[in-house]
């Protein structure tokens, strides 16, 4: 697995590779602002990387044409189309010096990519089509949890009730091995996450209080 921490809002992009019996795998997600670090990481690699986003706002997206003018498909849930023609907005009412595009993807509610031990997950509630993906041992989670936190000031289309019971789904997820990638922060383990996330530890108590 590699991180890169982009420069717009510190999120995270993931490059996830494996080798499989009926070939390479190579995914990234959430391709985000720093256009010049994934073509080095990206460069030894034999196949064409796959795409895979959490969520539409704009500090996850920003990376994807460039992928795409590459040859990538691109995968993500199609209630979050409606950020795609709205991001540019949002960076200017944030004073964020890039721009984007809309851009053509396979809606995640009506196709999902045919790759071994990858599972997409549907965790709405920081977006209407937020999801996440497991992939082996890795949770990537987006921003349905973070490094430090859950609940975040977001742009818009928030349900804070919905992202916690997705946040719930997602404790089913972990295992012995499991480490969780955010869309924000350090990964880690849940022991890990726990110890610095007072939301997430709140959840896990009160999931624990209803037994």
């Amino acid at each position: 697995m590699t991180r890169i921490r982009n420069e717009v809002v510190s999120a995270n992009t993931y490059v996830l590779q494996a080798t499989g019996t009926v070939g390479d795998v190579c995914l990234v997600v959430d391709p985000g602002s720093d256009t010049e670090t994934l073509p080095g990481v990206l460069r030894g690699v034999s196949v064409t990387p796959v795409v895979l986003l959490t969520h539409g706002h704009f500090d996850h997206v920003l990376g994807v044409p460039h992928l795409q003018e590459n040859g990538s498909v691109v995968y993500m849930a199609g209630a979050d189309a409606r950020f795609l023609r709205r991001n540019n907005f949002y960076m200017r009412a944030l004073s964020v010096d890039h721009t984007t595009q809309s851009f053509p993807f396979v809606d995640l509610s009506e196709s999902q990519p045919e790759i071994a031990d990858l599972t997409v997950l549907d965790t709405p509630g920081h977006s209407p089509g937020s999801v996440s993906f497991r992939f082996h041992d890795a949770l990537v989670t987006g921003d349905t949890i973070l490094s430090r936190h859950i609940l975040s000031p977001t742009i818009a289309g928030c349900d804070e009730g919905q992202q916690i019971a997705s946040v719930e789904g997602l404790l089913d997820e972990f295992t012995d091995g499991t480490v969780v990638l955010p869309g924000h922060g350090q990964p880690g383990t849940l022991e890990q996450l726990v110890s610095r996330n007072d939301d997430l530890r709140t959840v896990i108590e009160y999931m624990r209080g209803e037994e």
